[in-house]
């Protein structure tokens, strides 16, 4: 029996072999890289609140890397006489190789943006000049047709797209890795179906590699797999649903590489798309993100990543249907999983359509009206209602800040008064612009802020005080009703702390000890 006729144990071999490495050798890249300093530090919009290694994504990379060049290395002569297209896989690891090295300069040195596309389109190019091109799309009519010479921005939009979307669901602990390694399984079990034997071995060592780097990823995460792993995780994948679906002429075979890998398109679509209503900048880093949303609900890093487990899995069941030929059957999972998709949307507060057609209206301008800030303020006691812990209060006063056009936003504690607990100081959140001022500041105009503190009452006395700000031009410009806001959000989050926190006297007690891991601030630039 030939090495390649017996799939299934070389699939157990690398498989097997990608998940034992990376499983030893992430601990040990963690350790190395707290020795080094090479941490993610808690700020911004990160979540984390302790130093993290970031390097997880080389463990990754050499998991997939070792057992396939070996596989090769052993059994070259017979791949090469049984199996076409061999060369796509070296040239897939060289080109992988390339966004590894770039992921982790980024990681320990800081790549600008362009820097970073750059080098991920002459990656993607590469692989198109050596076969890894999408030239035709199914036509849902019956049919197909040639791309012709959109064959290569479209190769390269798909590729570079994938990429970054699995970067941006990099964010929080276990999401990206878990997300990739289902993804991968999927696109594994297609590539074995259409015969593509190499394709199947990379997916299946991808696989296992997550797997076997999952474990110190999930939350508590001791390791981050950073750029170096997310970016290469969705070069791979976008890389290898090309490839794999190459063979697919019906109708939906265009749709099984998106279906498969719908949690990061539908996340990276649904952001963009918010932010081109908004009128933002399209690649403004935010809290918009599913996981993000998820956690504004009170779902916990892991609720929130194995919820986000269970759509990936559905995606690559409805791929998987429609990819053995069962056209009709993987089309009414496809529109149950839109249907999913879109009444999530809507829970998540994606959909709002009296938000949208406001925005439309007036131009697509990126400053809020006042009728749009009201209803933002108006929607803040059922916005907390779904919150469940204190520390989902952070990234809703990101919210507030951002939604009311604010640059200070500070809610301090003080739940020690009259009370004869000696515990730590209070909590204390802090929202500023990184310009410090922001964009369209009048000649002469300084930096003055104006201010006002709105206290936090409660049934026992005063709970603390939120404090809002904006700049002094600003709020000569526009004229807004900042107090007036302020103390309706005030006035919900002391009805949200008496009934979440502090009802009864063990509630009290969790709540005090609650705010001696926050730090004494909590910063967003």
């Amino acid at each position: 029996m030939s090495t390649i006729d017996n799939l299934a144990i070389n699939l157990i071999l690398i498989g097997s072999g990608s998940f034992l490495i990376a499983l030893l050798l992430t601990p040990l890249l963690a350790a190395w890289a707290l020795r080094k300093g090479w941490v993610d530090q808690p700020g911004n919009r990160k979540i984390h609140l302790r130093g993290t290694p970031r390097i997880g994504g080389a463990a990754i990379f050499v998991g997939i890397l070792l057992p396939l060049v070996s596989f090769m290395v052993l059994n070259g002569e017979e791949i090469r006489q049984t199996i076409p297209h061999m060369r796509i896989v070296p040239a897939l690891l060289a080109a992988g190789t390339g966004i590894w090295l770039l992921g982790i300069y980024d990681d320990l040195v800081g790549a600008k943006a362009w820097q970073k596309f750059s080098l991920q389109t002459l990656a993607a190019y590469f692989l198109y000049t050596e076969g890894v091109r999408i030239e035709e799309l199914s036509n849902p009519l019956g049919g197909s047709f040639s791309l012709g010479v959109l064959s290569l921005p479209v190769t390269l939009l798909w590729i570079v797209g994938v990429s970054n979307a699995f970067n941006l669901i990099d964010g929080i602990d276990g999401l990206a890795a878990g997300v990739g390694m289902f993804t991968a399984a999927i696109l594994a079990v297609i590539a074995a179906l259409n015969g593509q034997i190499l394709i199947t071995f990379v997916a299946t060592g991808l696989a296992g590699a997550l797997l076997g780097f999952l474990p110190f990823n999930f939350h508590p995460a001791r390791i981050f797999m950073g750029d170096s792993g997310s970016l290469l995780v969705g070069f791979i994948l976008g890389s290898l649903s090309i490839f794999g679906n190459e063979k697919g002429t019906t109708a939906v075979a265009t749709l099984v590489p998106i279906i498969a890998l719908g949690l990061p398109i539908m996340d990276t679509f649904i952001v963009m798309a918010r932010r081109f209503i908004q009128g933002k900048a399209l690649f403004q880093a935010d809290r918009e993100h599913i996981h993000h949303r998820l956690l504004s609900l009170g779902y916990t890093q892991r609720r929130a990543a194995l919820v986000l487990y269970g759509f990936t899995v559905l995606s690559g069941v409805a791929a998987l249907v429609m990819a053995v030929g069962k056209e009709r059957s993987g089309i009414v999972l496809a529109l149950l999983l839109g249907a999913v998709a879109a009444t999530a949307a809507r829970r998540l507060g994606y959909i709002d359509l009296t938000s949208v057609v406001g925005r439309i209206r007036s131009g697509n301008k990126r400053r809020r009206t006042p009728r749009y800030k009201n209803l933002f303020v108006r929607k803040m006691p059922g916005t907390l209602r779904r919150v469940r812990e204190l520390e989902h209060l952070k990234p809703l006063l990101v919210d507030v800040q951002k939604e009311l056009e604010l640059d200070l936003v500070r809610l301090s504690f003080d739940p020690f008064r009259n009370e004869s607990l000696n515990l730590p100081g209070a909590f204390e959140c802090q929202s500023l612009p990184a310009d410090n001022g922001g964009s369209g500041k009048p000649a002469g105009a300084t930096d003055e802020i104006w201010s006002a503190t709105v206290p936090l009452n409660g049934k026992r006395g005063v709970l603390g005080e939120l404090t809002v700000g904006k700049f002094a031009w600003k709020r000569r410009r526009r004229g807004e009703d900042d107090e007036e806001w302020a103390q309706q959000v005030a006035e919900a989050i002391s009805r949200w702390v008496q009934s979440h926190c502090i009802r009864t006297p063990q509630m009290h007690v969790q709540f005090l000890k609650d705010l001696q891991t926050w730090p004494d601030k909590w910063v967003v630039m």
